[in-house]
């Protein structure tokens, strides 16, 4: 009797099964969106780039967010600040600027339930840019048509602002610290003030006269989990 009863209490059990896992299933792959992480850190390159050229002072910070529902980081915020100091100097001109840039994006994770935080995300982004600048000497005329002109000008409060999308990684290399590539198009750069023709490099963005720019990133980050409920 036991063993013609085995049959008939097999699916009760696998019954009971389904209702108990059921509830733990969703709240993992469907639950409440939420903060799960912070990035603190910067991108190498603009200090490689600032030590490797004495014209150039360059400082950099970068932070993120993690966000998803469940166990799943599929969205992002990122946030980057950089400073800029130049003094470009040749026998008959000298350049100067000096600013900061604020740039904002969010992203999306392709690979959301990597059990190690990876990214590979694509995104959109926004970047504004407070400086000034000064060029005095000697401007030569190419042509030599109306003879070389002395300039003296300096401009202040100058704003700039772009649109870019993005492309990248992050891998964990070591408990909670990361390392990765960005790569950014920068288009339509805009203007605030009527002399943007004068402009001649924008702190972020680069050469103001182009119509867009490209940008690689590096960066070294520490994330800081504000859940445990993934390794």
């Amino acid at each position: 009797m036991c063993l013609l009863a085995l049959p008939l209490l097999s699916p009760a059990q696998r019954a009971d099964t389904v209702i108990q896992n059921t509830p733990e299933q969703l709240s993992s792959a469907e639950g409440r969106f939420a903060l799960q992480g912070l990035r603190l850190g910067l991108d190498v390159v603009p200090w490689i780039s600032g030590l490797a050229s004495p014209e150039r002072t360059l400082y950099n910070l970068h932070m993120r967010l993690d966000a998803g529902r469940g166990d799943r980081l599929q969205y992002g915020a990122s946030l980057n600040w950089l400073r800029s100091e130049a003094v470009l100097s040749s026998a008959i001109t000298t350049y100067q600027h000096s600013g900061q840039s604020l740039s904002l994006g969010l992203y999306l994770n392709v690979i959301p339930t990597d059990p190690d935080h990876n990214l590979v995300t694509i995104g959109l982004g926004y970047g504004r840019s407070w400086f000034d600048e000064t060029l005095s000497g000697v401007v030569e005329d190419p042509r030599g048509i109306y003879g070389d002109s002395e300039v003296n000008r300096s401009s202040t409060g100058l704003r700039s602002g772009w649109f870019s999308l993005s492309g990248g990684m992050q891998a964990r290399i070591w408990k909670q610290l990361y390392t990765g590539y960005n790569l950014s198009l920068k288009l339509l750069p805009h203007f605030s003030e009527e002399e943007q023709l004068q402009i001649y490099e924008v702190p972020g963005y680069g050469r103001a006269s182009a119509a867009s720019s490209f940008e690689f990133s590096y960066y070294l980050l520490y994330r800081i989990p504000f859940s445990r409920s993934r390794p």
